[in-house]
């Protein structure tokens, strides 16, 4: 092995000339500082000293070496980086605060190319900007400092597409050549469960997404800390509502002797459960499965009596899925041909499923005496594209109704304004989901100050994390005037409450889980727009509240 070291490994260029050295150790260093006799190296992870090209000290000089490039010098190496690479397109933040080596250096993953999800994706960039605003132009000018006397420290974020084809790329990137010790981001519940098990766990970095909303997410292996969290709550809340509402509510609405359409008396009441194929659906509809019950008896023991069909209707972002198109006419089939058809379907669906499988299904529905009552359960699909297919038909808008995680507390009205008031000039407009993630920008920003001079790493945020939940002092995000004492909290150890603008942001620690509000919806008549029916499950009393009123 010596042999083979000394081959590769036979000269370095010093600062006065070439001086050939050779060394018969299987380890030639145990970290950078035993590399020191060579300049201009580094210990690689074969234990070797090895040549860094631009070699660099400090962020400014990678920056002068590279003028129009976003670079930083990773200093633990003793190289350049750059932060802009493949799906990795730019910064949320000022960028000539890289010329502080101080600066925290984040990342972001949010689908922002795909037509798709674009308005979502730059509004959710747009909310973590808004966060990054008022804690840089805040009293403090950013973050605590690190040592004493010094000023205090810049945050920014890599922003970067989450694209399928690149998803592992982007993390290499982020992880491995950048370095962050967290990241918002995944968006989808597949990807974040892919990159977790894959890369952030393996490595200790955070993840916090803002919509992956599984419920197999939380199944993810346990450590301590947390290393993934979420701002949105698991869709295992929303089944238990769901578990709530339609036999309390709709069962009876359906079953009613002389509006109904379950009949004869006394007949079964019988529900199709149509779901995207991915871990977002899958696994929303074990939760359903779990807590569900109608007609007086379990999901299990109605999908024995065939009264429970859960309908695959596959993932068309999957690469082995080759014909999407083909999936959804057989999961359209699935309902309509059933014999006798359901009275009710339930969506657990992103937006595709509007032309796909609920337009088509209202196209070929056979039954003449009745046709079913829709739940869209997410917000996904709540869309003008969703109005559209409605049109002026007032018996389908009737029929259509939906479940999703919302709030309408005064910080979230308070965060809607702001946002507005920003005249952001990409992006759609600020909902439950925006305000996910401006809550996840200022839970990172407060982690990091309760890190204070310890290593920032995605364990030491995440102990961060904990120290943001009762009890301690109430904090609001967005109430700039609260962030020097929050800060003077943290650095003496003690915690805060943060109150998000998606809700109160009390999180189970071991799960990376907290409850919000979830509104049930419906389709108000005429104007083609979205209502409350008034009635919500509150996630302080743990119940559904308010008066449920179906729109007119």
């Amino acid at each position: 092995m010596a042999a083979g070291l000394a081959a590769a490994w036979s000269a370095v260029v010093g600062a006065s000339g070439c001086t050939v050295i050779f060394n018969d150790d299987d380890r030639q260093c145990d970290g950078n500082a035993s590399c020191a006799r060579f300049p201009g190296t580094y210990c690689s992870d074969s234990n070797i000293c090895v040549p860094t090209e631009g070699y660099c000290t400090k962020n400014v000089e990678c920056l002068d070496r590279n003028p129009g490039k976003t670079v930083i010098c990773r200093k633990d190496q003793n190289r350049c980086v750059e932060l802009p690479v493949g799906a990795c397109n730019g910064l949320i933040g000022d960028a000539n605060d890289l010329k502080n080596d101080d600066t925290v250096i984040l990342g972001f993953v949010d689908p922002i190319v795909d037509p798709k999800y674009t308005p979502i994706g730059l509004a959710q960039q747009n909310a973590v900007e808004l966060a990054l605003r008022e804690v840089m132009k805040g009293p403090t000018s950013g973050l605590p400092p690190i040592r004493a006397g010094a000023a205090s420290r810049p945050l920014v974020y890599v922003k970067c597409d989450e694209n399928p084809t690149s998803l592992a790329a982007t993390f290499n990137h982020l992880i491995d050549e950048v370095k962050v010790p967290a990241i918002i981001g995944p968006t989808f519940s597949g990807d974040v469960l892919t990159i977790a098990n894959t890369k952030a766990l393996p490595t200790k970095t955070l993840l916090i997404s803002v919509s992956a909303s599984s419920p197999l997410l939380t199944t993810l292996p346990s450590r301590d800390p947390r290393l993934v969290w979420r701002t949105v709550p698991t869709d295992y809340l929303n089944a238990k509502v769901l578990a709530t509402f339609i036999p309390n509510y709709i069962e009876p609405e359906l079953k009613d002797s002389s509006s109904g359409t379950v009949k004869p008396a006394g007949a079964q009441m019988k529900i199709a459960v149509v779901h995207k194929g991915d871990a977002f659906g899958t696994g929303f509809e074990r939760a359903v499965y779990q807590q569900l019950t109608f007609n007086s008896k379990s999901a299990e023991a109605n999908a024995q009596a065939g009264n429970y069909v859960p309908v695959n209707y596959g993932d068309p972002n999957d690469p082995n899925n080759t014909n999407p198109a083909a999936k959804y006419a057989a999961a359209v089939r699935s309902v309509v041909d059933a014999n006798p058809p359901p009275h009710l379907v339930v969506f657990l669906a992103t937006a595709e499923v509007n032309k796909n499988v609920f337009q088509q299904i209202e196209a070929q529905w056979k039954r003449t005496d009745y046709r079913p009552k829709y739940i869209f359960a997410t917000a996904a699909p709540k869309t003008k594209e969703l109005t559209d297919i409605i049109g002026a038909n007032q018996d389908l808008r009737s029929r259509v109704i939906g479940t999703e995680a919302g709030t309408t507390s005064a910080l979230f009205s308070q965060f809607q304004t702001l946002y507005t008031g920003q005249n952001f000039t990409t992006g759609g407009p600020p909902t439950f989901y925006t305000a996910a993630a401006y809550d996840a920008a200022y839970m990172l920003t407060y982690a990091v100050a309760a890190v204070g001079s310890n290593p920032l790493t995605g364990e030491s945020i995440a102990r961060g994390f904990e120290k943001l939940v009762p009890s301690g002092v109430g904090v609001d995000v967005g109430d700039t005037s609260a962030i020097p004492s929050a800060f003077h909290e943290l650095a003496e150890g003690r915690n805060i409450d943060l109150n998000g603008a998606t809700g109160p942001l009390n999180f189970d620690v071991s799960t990376g889980d907290a409850e919000t509000d979830i509104q049930v919806w419906c389709v108000s008549a005429g104007s083609g727009s979205f209502a409350s029916t008034g009635l919500f499950y509150n996630s302080n009393t743990k119940a559904l509240s308010g008066s449920y009123s179906k729109c007119q």
